[in-house]
């Protein structure tokens, strides 16, 4: 909120849209404003036509109360990613991601700067066909009428959903991933697990209630040398495992800390053989499994005490482990 140096009856008021009014605050009218999602304002205090808001897609300034605005982005890198971006398999220009309330967006393939937003709404996971490369999948945030898993076949996103429960509890973004050996077959996580073996044109419930009751499944990984091999962690501390391609999910956890689960790799060449890691503070952060889960060992090691969003293998060799953390990359030659 913000209120007129020079008039205390204009207030600006900013929550997913931006508002003014001009009687104290008896009424209020919405501005065509610059992007959803308001975080801050501020009047100039030597000019009090000139006002500055601050939102999900940046800075944008006004010289006349906010009848009109320009935006102040010029080489700002604001946009968050969420997890889930992937790669083309053969040409490393061709990125796909989901960003927070900035739409999923794919990088210019010829070169330059200017990415190309495919979808809008919070951008959520994406995938891309590694033998069909043309097939790329994405997702909005989770809402029971414009979320859930979607697909283009080279033109526009289409929703497919039909097997998913749209009313599911979830994660505001649900994790969506594809198998790694057979890009026809993905998951897709609620409270619940779902899978499609048909590129999404239905999906078939393969799970009861992976959580604890109250968050949602938050990150979930097939082995890529045994698809039948699934590890499923949730936001509120529980780790199941299936070796039977969903038949039985059975409850990892021994050794774990009851954290938010983040991100899995599993060996390329032993489907027991896995890690995991966690969000949180107070607890180690790096987990190694190799006996698919009943009993985690913490290789945290001198890591900093802060949440570690993703991990991978380096493909060449397993000792090599990269790690992204709240506070950058880090890095293990030693396994």
């Amino acid at each position: 909120m913000a209120v007129k140096p020079d008039d205390p009856n204009t207030v600006f008021f900013g929550g997913v849209n931006l508002y003014k009014s001009t009687d104290g605050g008896a009424t209020f009218a919405r501005l065509s404003s610059t992007h959803a999602d308001q975080h801050f304002l501020a009047f100039d205090p030597q000019t009090a036509t000139t006002v500055f808001v601050g939102n999900d897609g940046g800075i944008y300034k006004s010289t006349d109360t906010g009848a009109n605005w320009t935006t102040l982005n010029t080489d700002l890198a604001l946009t968050q990613f969420y997890a889930g971006i992937s790669l083309h398999p053969t040409d490393p220009n061709v990125v796909l991601g989901g960003t927070q309330d900035n739409g999923t967006n794919l990088a210019p393939t010829g070169g330059g700067t200017l990415w190309t937003r495919v979808l809008g709404a919070d951008g959520g996971f994406t995938a891309i066909d590694f033998l069909d490369p043309i097939v790329r999948y994405t997702e909005t945030q989770r809402h029971p009428t414009a979320g859930g898993p979607r697909r283009s076949d080279g033109g526009s996103y289409v929703r497919k959903v039909d097997g998913i429960n749209p009313f599911d509890r979830g994660l505001f973004i649900p994790p969506l991933v594809m198998d790694p050996t057979f890009p026809e077959i993905l998951y897709y996580g609620t409270y619940r697990l779902y899978r499609t073996t048909v590129r999404g044109e239905w999906w078939t419930t393969l799970s009861g209630d992976l959580t604890a009751g109250g968050g949602g499944v938050s990150t979930m990984a097939a082995a890529p040398s045994n698809s039948s091999v699934v590890y499923v962690g949730s936001s509120d501390g529980r780790v199941h495992v299936t070796t039977d391609n969903g038949a039985t999910f059975v409850r990892r956890t021994g050794g774990l800390p009851n954290r938010h689960f983040k991100d899995f790799a599993i060996d390329p060449v032993d489907a027991l053989t896995a890690l995991v890691t966690v969000s949180g503070f107070g607890t180690g952060h790096v987990f190694k499994t190799v006996d698919g889960g009943v009993s985690w060992q913490n290789i945290s090691s001198n890591l900093p005490d802060v949440p570690v969003n993703a991990v991978l293998y380096d493909p060449a060799t397993t000792n090599t482990i990269y790690v992204g953390t709240d506070l950058g990359v880090y890095r293990s030659t030693d396994g």
